[in-house]
């Protein structure tokens, strides 16, 4: 468009255009919130696995009775594996 064809600093836009302009904004402030609200989604996934409670609990006299008994012998040199009340530490 040249200044002779507009009087001032109105532009004659067609119909179509317009519409097309404002579809495209649309589409493009969809993609930002999808893109945003699934970021946030994500960090509060993050945070819901990082904001677990651990209780520790501190093992029966018999149990540590029975790991120091099984630590004296030879053949127990493999940890146990999915048990309840399996520790790491003993005092």
């Amino acid at each position: 468009l040249t200044s002779s064809d507009t009087p001032g600093s109105e532009r004659s836009w067609q119909f179509w255009l317009k519409v097309f302009v404002v579809l495209v904004g649309m589409f493009s402030v969809g993609v930002f919130a999808y893109v945003q609200a699934r970021y946030c989604c994500d960090i509060c996934q993050r945070w819901c696995r990082l904001n677990r409670v651990c209780v520790v609990q501190e093992p029966s006299k018999e149990r540590i009775a029975k790991m120091r008994m099984e630590q004296r012998l030879p053949t127990s040199r493999f940890c146990v594996v999915n048990e309840v009340d399996t520790f790491t530490a003993m005092p």
